[in-house]
């Protein structure tokens, strides 16, 4: 997507990385095509990997001020990949929180309808392995937070995903 944005004059790919870092959740803001070159995925990419926990819906209450804003002009999408779980939990001394479980699919359903709200159209694809850990409980916990934006693939066949960005961007088209 994002190389395809490099090449056409009419796309812009803003990509973010969430996590959590020092018992805190962390957002990288990690490219932008209207500002970045291509090279900057090719020379910082291969150092970023998936790790600890990602407070999904907090990282994106705290990135949706920095969404570009959504031009009446064009089709804007949010592309969205997770292993589906929001999650993050903290604790010190006599203070603990635990951000999990359904309170934090529904506080992620809250910020993604914000992210709508905006102008957005939504695609999120839940990816792990097949027959994981919880399967069942993550599965339905990504329709809560993502509804029928909620895309269930093999990320290994990029042509699944072209499917559902080729799909989703013709029912935009007035036929």
């Amino acid at each position: 997507i994002a190389k395809a944005a490099s090449m056409l004059e009419n796309i812009n790919v803003s990509i973010s990385v969430r996590s959590s870092l020092d018992k805190n959740p962390y957002v990288v803001m990690a490219y932008d095509s209207r500002k970045d070159k291509f090279s900057k995925i090719r020379n910082l990419f291969p150092y970023l990997m998936p790790s600890s926990t990602t407070p999904e819906g907090l990282c994106y209450e705290a990135i949706i001020k920095h969404l570009p804003k959504c031009s009446v002009d064009a089709d804007n999408y949010f592309i969205n990949i997770s292993d589906g779980e929001p999650c993050f939990n903290i604790s010190n001394n006599n203070f603990s929180v635990s951000y999990s479980g359904i309170a934090a699919c529904q506080h992620t359903r809250k910020q993604v309808s914000k992210i709508r709200d905006n102008g957005y159209r939504i695609i999120s694809y839940f990816v792990t392995e097949p027959n994981g850990y919880k399967q069942s409980t993550l599965v339905e916990n990504f329709k809560v937070m993502y509804g029928t934006d909620s895309h269930f693939i093999n990320f290994d066949n990029l042509n699944q995903v072209v499917g559902t960005i080729n799909k989703k961007m013709l029912e935009s088209v007035d036929v």
